[in-house]
């Protein structure tokens, strides 16, 4: 209590203020969450679960320092050359060199070890085998091939997690 009329003094809100606009944010978060129930759908949720309960994906790639060493990698590409092959002779990454850019383990969206533009690129293939355009993060840019996307773990079932991640979508 005391701390709470520390604070309003600072903020100079008074009691009487304080507790119209914590109803009011309240009347207006209930409000909100009904319109917000309404637009999820099946599509938002199984997305959500994905994203919570792992979703991974098992990628190639291709470190490179600009955009000229990725045009001239694509190229590559393009005209037929193995992924691996290009992988092992351009690739900054010396990780990953000698497997031909083969990332060792798979990842997950929530996976802090690769920069979000890096992740945001490999969950967008679709394909085994597709590979993305040129990916800016940080100051390297990247080639990424899709290997595998792993579904998440049959332990960790869907129907069973529906409503938390439902939940969570609500919460945003």
């Amino acid at each position: 209590q005391r701390l709470l009329e520390m604070f309003l003094q600072t903020q100079r809100i008074s009691r009487p203020e304080f507790e119209l606009a914590t109803r009011t944010n309240s009347y207006l978060r209930k409000l909100a969450e009904q319109g917000v129930r309404q637009q999820i759908t099946e599509e938002h949720l199984r997305e959500g679960f994905n994203v919570m309960y792992g979703e991974k994906v098992r990628v190639r790639h291709i470190q490179l320092n600009d955009m000229r060493e990725a045009i001239k990698a694509r190229s590559r590409l393009n005209d037929g050359e193995p992924f691996d092959k290009v992988a092992r002779e351009m690739t900054r990454d010396e990780r990953t060199r000698a497997t031909g850019g083969l990332v060792q383990r798979p990842f997950t969206r929530n996976d802090p070890t690769w920069p979000e533009a890096f992740k945001e690129a490999a969950f967008a293939l679709e394909a085994a085998d597709e590979i993305s355009d040129p990916v800016l993060a940080g100051d390297t840019v990247h080639l990424i091939k899709l290997e595998q996307k792993v579904p998440p773990s049959t332990a960790v079932k869907y129907e069973n997690h529906r409503d938390v991640v439902r939940e969570e979508l609500i919460k945003g």
